[in-house]
């Protein structure tokens, strides 16, 4: 369990074969791979943010929430 925990994809039982070897070893590259993906998205998205300027995080706050417009609108006055 604490392996897991800490990041193994699984357990082999010994003995096991090449096939069941390799197969593991590429679903870890897959799973490293979309976590890569994934953490350059959300690094994206934050140096997006920071560049809008206060006015534009409150707005964005109130399209977070699922406001329209015209409640958007009625927020900021």
């Amino acid at each position: 369990v604490n392996a897991l925990e800490n990041g193994a994809v699984t357990f082999l039982c010994k003995p096991f074969n090449k096939e069941e070897l390799i197969e593991v070893v590429n679903r870890a590259i897959e799973q490293d791979r979309k976590a890569i993906h994934e953490d350059i998205q959300i690094k994206n998205i934050q140096k997006r943010y920071h560049l809008l300027t206060t006015k534009e995080k409150e707005v964005l706050h109130f399209v977070a929430l699922g406001l329209k417009n015209i409640d958007t609108a009625a927020e900021e006055v």
